[in-house]
């Protein structure tokens, strides 16, 4: 029997998988870098549409027909767009830090709105200060030297094109699956100073069918959700 094969869909760079793949001895996985970063950085960024078009080039190159999609945080814009605008390659969809839509206002936004209002800020005005911020915001669970490794394989204006794509649009994200049905696991962190409660309480409701984990840390490197997800490749 074939083992499953995972494609970790990032925010901007293939190093963004390594840990996570680190936690996992029961699976083919791959991921990639985005248009502009790591070893993609002669194409030119394109948002979020770049990150999917560099997915399913990927799994052409790798010569997978279908995968089993990760994504984690502002990543799952574009992992839920190519579970979406791909659906015959997708089997199943983990999404960490899972929430209903990118909304940034009103009584239920995704993120905390200062803490999005800051990162924005130091984006376009200190990148290396905008890096070492999410060290700050992930309580240490992003470590400096990973930071330090990301920043250097994504430049400013890939974040600023993808970042920059999901504020302007602030599209539905999680909301978007019910269309489909493909299983799929929902993670959130608790204690997360960035996304909200009410971020993963609306996307639960949004896919009642979904499987739900609550982690005390990044849901995508906890051995529960990839647990999860293995479930579901198993179940397939």
């Amino acid at each position: 029997m074939s083992r499953p094969q995972l494609l970790y869909v990032p925010i901007a760079a293939a190093l963004e998988a390594e840990r996570v793949f680190d936690l996992i001895d029961w699976a083919e996985t791959a991921s990639f870098d985005s248009p502009g970063a790591g070893a993609n950085r002669d194409a030119k960024p394109n948002g979020v549409a770049g990150v999917v078009a560099a997915a399913i080039d990927r799994l052409d190159e790798l010569g997978w027909d279908t995968c089993t999609v990760i994504c984690d945080s502002h990543g799952q814009a574009a992992g839920i767009e190519l579970a979406l605008v791909a659906p015959e390659r997708v089997e199943a969809i983990g999404i960490a830090h899972a929430a209903a839509r990118y909304e940034l206002a009103g009584e239920r936004p995704a993120m905390v709105p200062a803490m999005h209002a800051a990162a924005e800020q130091l984006l376009d005005t200190d990148y290396r200060s905008f890096g070492h911020a999410i060290v700050q915001m992930t309580q240490g669970l992003a470590e400096e030297a990973y930071v330090d490794a990301w920043l250097d394989a994504v430049p400013r204006e890939v974040a600023q094109s993808i970042l920059g794509d999901l504020t302007e649009r602030q599209p539905e994200l999680v909301s978007r699956l019910p269309s489909t049905a493909m299983p799929v696991v929902l993670g959130k962190h608790h204690g997360c100073v960035m996304w909200t409660p009410e971020a993963f309480e609306d996307a639960c409701e949004a896919v009642p069918h979904a499987r739900r984990i609550v982690c005390h840390g990044i849901p995508s490197q906890d051995p529960r959700f990839l647990e999860a997800i293995r479930g579901l490749v198993r179940s397939e």
